[in-house]
Order: C-alpha cells, then sequence, then structure tokens
C-alpha cells in the first residue's frame, strides 16, 4: 500500500531511493513472517490433534483399568454360594492377553503421553522464540523503514528549501532585467530623438542657397553625431537583444523552478501524510 501511494510521485523523484528498499524489505520480512505463521499454526494444530489422541488412548485405558478393577473388587468378595451376586455370564470371543503384552500396553500409553507433553512443552518455547524473533524483526525493519522516510522528508523539504531560494534569487534578476530593458528602451528613444535633432538642422542648413552649402565644421560636427548616435543606437540594440534573451532564459528557469518546487510539494505531502 504504502508502495503504491510512493508511485503518485512524478519526475526525478519518482525514484527507487532507500525508502523504497527498506519497504519493500519490510513487505518481504512480513509476506516471510505470515508464511512461518502459517506454518507453525500447522505444526500446533497437528500437536494437538496427537495430544487429544493420547489422551483419548489414557481416558479410554483408565475407565477400561477402572471397570477391571471394580470387577476384580466384585469377584474378592464373593466367598460363599449365599453371597454370590447375580450376574450375567460373559462370552468374550476375542483372545485375552498376557500379563507381559498387559505391562506393555500400559507401558506404551504413558510413554505416549510423556513423549506429546515433552513434545508440547518443545513445540511451546519454539513458538514463543518463533514470535519474540518476529517481534524483534518486526520492530527492527518498522524502525529502519521510519530512520528512511524521515531522512527522505528532511532531503525533500532542504532540496525544496534550495529550490525556493534559487527562484527568489531568479525572480530578483528578472525584475533586474526587465528594469534595465526598460532603461535602454528609453536610450533608445532618446537616442532616436537627438538623430531627429540632428537631420532637422541638416535638413534645415541644405536648404541654404548652393554658393552657401559649405563643408564647414558646422557640417562636419554634425555627421560625426549621425555616425556617433548609429553607433549609440547599434549598441543599445544589441544590448536590449542580450537583455530580453536573457529575460526569456530567466522566465524558463522560472518555469522551471517552480514545476520543481510543485514537484517536491507533491513529494513532501505523500512522504509526510500518506507514508509516515
Amino acid at each position: 500500500m504504502l508502495l503504491h501511494h510512493r508511485e503518485g510521485r512524478d519526475g526525478i523523484d519518482l525514484v527507487a531511493d532507500n525508502t523504497h528498499h527498506e519497504l519493500a524489505k519490510e513487505i518481504d520480512i512480513f509476506c516471510g513472517i505470515q508464511q512461518l505463521l502459517i506454518r507453525t499454526i500447522e505444526q500446533a494444530e497437528e500437536q494437538l490433534r496427537l495430544n487429544r489422541k493420547s489422551a483419548y488412548n489414557l481416558k479410554r485405558d483408565y475407565e477400561s483399568k477402572d471397570t477391571a478393577k471394580n470387577q476384580e473388587e466384585l469377584a474378592k468378595t464373593v466367598s460363599s454360594y449365599e453371597n454370590t451376586p447375580k450376574v450375567n455370564k460373559c462370552y468374550h470371543p476375542a483372545k485375552s492377553i498376557s500379563p507381559t503384552e498387559w505391562v506393555i500396553s500400559v507401558r506404551n500409553n504413558l510413554q505416549e503421553g510423556e513423549r506429546q507433553i515433552h513434545n508440547s512443552l518443545q513445540l511451546r518455547a519454539i513458538i514463543e522464540n518463533i514470535l519474540n524473533q518476529i517481534y524483534e524483526d518486526q520492530i527492527k525493519q518498522t524502525e529502519a523503514t521510519n530512520r528512511a522516510i524521515r531522512k527522505r522528508i528532511d532531503e525533500i523539504r532542504d532540496s525544496k528549501r534550495k529550490l525556493e531560494e534559487n527562484l527568489g534569487l531568479t525572480l530578483k534578476q528578472i525584475i533586474e532585467v526587465e528594469k534595465n530593458i526598460d532603461k535602454i528602451k528609453d536610450a533608445i528613444c532618446n537616442v532616436l530623438k537627438a538623430a531627429q535633432i540632428v537631420e532637422a538642422k541638416q535638413n534645415i542648413r541644405d536648404c541654404r542657397p548652393v554658393n552657401e552649402r559649405t563643408q564647414d565644421a558646422p557640417y562636419y560636427r554634425m555627421l560625426e553625431q549621425s555616425n556617433d548616435l548609429r553607433n549609440d543606437l547599434s549598441t543599445l540594440h544589441h544590448k536590449i537583444h542580450d537583455s530580453e534573451r536573457e529575460l526569456k532564459n530567466l522566465r524558463r528557469r522560472q518555469l522551471d523552478l517552480e514545476e520543481e518546487i510543485q514537484l517536491k510539494s507533491n513529494s513532501l505531502n505523500i512522504e509526510e501524510v500518506q507514508v509516515q
């Protein structure tokens, strides 16, 4: 069940980590314990059957001997014709047994009873050892699994915290780049305005009479200004292109971090709520 819950993890978190191995080991141990208990119960039931059989034989032998004892006592009281009890004659077609056979039968029943008592005590001791060992194995593996789960939770929390810190820095960088782009755009606007002013001045001076259109100092100064403004504009366009590319990468990084944080949150919820 817990392994099934952990299948709800996504992405890189869906990994066969130490927690997975400990949970799988715990399942194997519990399955082994179940099979061991089944075999132990079967042994106990068989011993119980043998005990009941032995008890039945002993009880039947006791009742038989008690009846024989009463018959012997009754026979001992017969000393004359007058006190002879009225009893029906018994006919036993089966053969009788010798005293030696009688002793052997009694001894066999008693030995069988003692053997089953001895076997029962041994089996009880074995069962107690099995139960103690099962308890120790369960406790040991449960503690190992819990340690692995707690460690995994700490790792996920630490990873999530670092991702959130990285996301915070990324968001700050995005704001800074966006501000930088706005500044570059403002600078481009200013350069374009300055270029328009220079162009307007050139157009006005180009309207001078032909004999007055000299390539004087103002002419070269405005030509230099036009070249400088074109260079500045080119530089600013390169900067805004680089900044926009950087902004795109940062936003992609933001999405990746948010996705990873969501994965960690999902994994943390599974480990803390469903598994722990």
